[in-house]
């Protein structure tokens, strides 16, 4: 069978050669936290993710908030708790919580980490979970899961569909702009191919495919004011 796997030029026109990631560009990407990258100070101030969810309508596209929740996790090297997430919120209740974390936030005058400062002004009772689809909704507290499963009350309610590049093997945090490569290798798949198959495989996959476990090629932290070059620059 004919290889028909291309990409596309600078246009968005389609090409014949499959589109080579620059890493250069991917780099500035990082740095500047063109990606949200979790580490650029997100882990220092009050985050409030209270979506709606509406997978059901085709458009499968809630699993970015739980990348960035997992770029949060990863950027403070632990627990996300600067970082509450509530699905289907009333709109007032969700502006009072945030309200009440902003303030005792600011009244904090005291000399500790933003981060620290963050995690102190947090209320209580501000924690995950979800809204029923009762007349007259009522939260259930709980640990949002990334799912499509029901394995709690939430996921339940409001599922959360993947995507391809984790169904390929990435990371949930979807922070890999290019995978560094690896030889392919049949036994790193569930199924079983026949030699055949595997031929065809290394064929397409030339150089390899993606060994997501390693870094993203050029992954790096956010860099303040990180320079980027002549303006004049093509």
């Amino acid at each position: 069978m004919t290889n028909r796997i291309g990409g596309i030029d600078r246009d968005s026109n389609y090409v014949a050669s499959r589109t080579v990631g620059d890493a250069g560009a991917i780099a500035r990407a990082y740095q500047h936290g063109l990606t949200l990258g979790g580490n650029g100070g997100l882990t220092s101030i009050p985050i409030f993710d209270n979506a709606m969810s509406n997978e059901t309508g085709g458009y499968h596209y809630a699993w970015f908030h739980f990348a960035v929740r997992e770029r949060i996790r990863q950027g403070a090297g632990g627990a996300p708790d600067n970082f509450v997430m509530w699905r289907a919120g009333n709109a007032g209740a969700a502006q009072e919580q945030f309200d009440r974390w902003m303030a005792a936030y600011k009244s904090d005058a005291s000399a500790d980490p933003q981060r620290v400062k963050v995690l102190r002004a947090r209320p209580r009772a501000f924690v995950d979970g979800c809204f029923d689809k009762s007349a007259a909704p009522s939260f259930i507290a709980e640990e949002l899961v990334f799912t499509s499963r029901p394995v709690s009350k939430c996921s339940e309610l409001y599922p959360v569909y993947s995507n391809p590049r984790k169904e390929a093997g990435g990371p949930l945090a979807a922070n890999v702009l290019k995978c560094q490569l690896k030889p392919i290798d049949a036994h790193d798949y569930a199924l079983t191919f026949t030699a055949d198959e595997v031929a065809r495989l290394k064929t397409i996959f030339a150089a390899g495919v993606c060994d997501f476990p390693k870094p993203g090629v050029s992954q790096r932290p956010v860099v303040p004011w990180a320079a980027i070059g002549s303006s004049n620059k093509s």
